[in-house]
């Protein structure tokens, strides 16, 4: 059975906040606004599939600033906080 879709606006404040600690409440709203761009999130609400590629690839930027294990660490932070909201993101 599918995860269902979450509310985009929680998705984002999600991954926002779980970032501000690294990068800045400013920036940690920038970068995650951006990926949800680039990867044409709209709408009210998001899918299980479209979560996963949006937290893979907030994943792989911040491999840049914090390197691969600490990296890892915030994107289970990131699944943690996502799961909270009733998705399952592995």
């Amino acid at each position: 059975m599918s995860a269902p879709p979450l509310k985009t606006a929680e998705v984002l404040d999600s991954i926002a906040g779980v970032l501000s600690p690294y990068l800045g409440k400013m920036m940690a709203r920038a970068s995650a606004g951006a990926h949800f761009k680039d990867l044409a999130i709209e709408g009210d609400l998001v899918g299980p599939e479209k979560v996963e590629a949006l937290v893979d690839r907030v994943g792989k930027g911040l491999n840049l600033f914090l390197g691969r294990d600490k990296s890892k660490l915030v994107v289970d932070e990131i699944r943690r906080a996502l799961a909270g909201l009733g998705g399952a993101a592995r």
